[in-house]
């Protein structure tokens, strides 16, 4: 009966979603924080119908391929690779599991049976499930969660008492996903763990500077790409060839391995490009972490989108031969071009200034 049901939602989600991005398409419209807002509101209200009642009978599998529409739409709005974790893909907006927000809701929707009179049967049900699930019976109704319904009692409204329920669960999940995994990390979560994740001292994702900045989609995509792993360094296309990653050289310095740091810190063709983005390296020739989390990512936008300009024209001069991707890339409309001169023109020093 979950499955079935479960099912019947996800249906009617991916018909909402569909919905959802043929509107988005028609008006250009690729806001991360607005879009965010429309998917819980439109598209995960309605797979999560009923989640209190068929939500604690599904599996972990089941909840993965209820969360594909989530990681899918975000997927798309950062331009990320198919094989970007999708742990990665959720904290570029902060945006928790769908498996939160159902639990949260059963939770709750526990809690408030609880709190009615005896007599009812939804309470003598209750009742009833909760003591087949101390006994060990796994197929009862009452789902598994850490909290007590003997609490002391709380002065705090249903509303209140949802949103602390939700914040604990999106900390245990943090907890278990960077802070203390119950398994070892790959390659890519390790590396975004290390240099581009920021928690609060509560153990909360904080959503990356540049989603809460005014941006144009070209140096948001610009910035998304390089933090998500999505770009066409050597040290990700050699990942496909099974080549080490010690041996994943730059195809153009032939010096060291081509990884992000190599490509916007250290590599001396880009020397003159630094000179105009100063401001970026006042401090030093890094770390990644503190350059990518510049407070004006506008700016960083502006240099990774010159620097890849930069590198796409010294491979086509070297190989003499255009990708697919290049040649997409050659007929799409440049906005980073626009965005680059309107950026260096309101930078630029009034007539009765003195140019230094």
């Amino acid at each position: 009966m979950g499955r079935r049901a479960a099912e019947t939602t996800l249906t009617r989600a991916s018909a909402a979603l569909g919905g959802l991005e043929r509107m988005c398409l028609q008006v250009q419209f690729q806001e991360p924080r607005t879009k965010l807002w429309l998917f819980d509101t439109l598209v995960a209200f309605t797979m999560l119908y009923g989640a209190q009642v068929w939500g604690p009978s599904i599996g972990q599998d089941g909840w993965k391929v209820m969360e594909r529409l989530l990681v899918s739409m975000i997927s798309r709005l950062i331009r990320a690779k198919a094989s970007v974790p999708h742990d990665i893909i959720r904290v570029e907006l902060a945006a928790p599991p769908i498996e939160i927000e159902a639990l949260t809701r059963a939770v709750s929707f526990v809690h408030s049976l609880w709190d009615t009179t005896r007599d009812r049967y939804t309470r003598l049900a209750l009742e009833s499930s909760r003591q087949l699930a101390l006994q060990g019976d796994t197929s009862c109704w009452l789902p598994p969660f850490q909290y007590s319904l003997q609490t002391p009692l709380m002065y705090l409204t249903r509303v209140e008492i949802t949103k602390r329920i939700r914040q604990d669960l999106i900390q245990l999940d943090t907890k278990r996903t960077w802070i203390e995994p119950t398994q070892e990390l790959g390659t890519k979560m390790a590396f975004y763990r290390e240099h581009l994740l920021h928690l609060t001292t509560d153990g909360f994702v904080t959503r990356p500077s540049y989603m809460d900045t005014h941006l144009s989609h070209a140096l948001r995509c610009a910035i998304r790409q390089l933090r998500t792993s999505s770009h066409q360094l050597e040290i990700e296309t050699g990942r496909f060839r099974w080549v080490p990653a010690d041996s994943r050289i730059c195809r153009l310095c032939h010096l060291e391995p081509e990884t992000e740091l190599h490509y916007i810190c250290h590599w001396t063709v880009y020397y003159e490009i630094r000179g105009r983005f100063h401001c970026l390296f006042r401090e030093g020739f890094g770390p990644l972490s503190r350059v990518m989390s510049f407070e004006d990512q506008r700016c960083l936008g502006l240099y990774l989108l010159e620097v890849h300009r930069h590198r796409d024209n010294l491979l086509r001069r070297a190989g003499g031969r255009q990708s697919q991707r290049q040649i997409t890339d050659f007929f799409t409309p440049d906005t980073g071009k626009l965005e680059e001169h309107h950026y260096w023109h309101s930078h630029r020093p009034s007539s009765g200034a003195r140019e230094i």
